[in-house]
């Protein structure tokens, strides 16, 4: 989908630009929830919807298992996962990366600024790494 095209969905949605990198990398922000698009040229490569996070009143463990039985029911190749903590003065973050065919699931716990944040995010693509 070309970016103007997703810009102007994701703004008849109701959702607002918050952020947009360098590296192609928008974040939009509704209500309640966070969402991060990457466009390589003019089109988008990378999406993820989040499932479960704690600034709402969804039950974590229960949105957890709701969105892996999900994806398992739409992949016939093992699911493999990967440990990928990431640390510095001011973050803690662990972050479990559940890998069943085409639509992996991220599941975040971490720390920022003396605040605490959890989520469960369906991703779709593949994110660039940050330069």
């Amino acid at each position: 989908m070309p970016r103007q095209e997703l810009l102007s969905k994701c703004a008849v949605a109701g959702f607002k630009v918050s952020d947009v990198k360098p590296d192609g990398t928008t974040v939009f922000i509704s209500t309640k929830h966070v969402y991060t698009t990457q466009f390589r040229g003019d089109h988008l490569s990378y999406a993820d919807v989040e499932w479960y996070s704690s600034e709402t009143d969804l039950d974590a463990f229960q949105t957890a298992m709701s969105a892996m039985s999900a994806l398992a029911g739409k992949t016939s190749s093992p699911c493999t996962m990967s440990n990928q903590p990431l640390s510095s003065p001011s973050l803690q973050s662990a972050r479990i990366f559940l890998s069943c065919g085409e639509r992996p699931l991220l599941l975040v716990d971490m720390k920022m600024e003396s605040k605490h944040y959890y989520s469960v995010l369906e991703r779709i693509g593949e994110m660039l790494p940050n330069k």
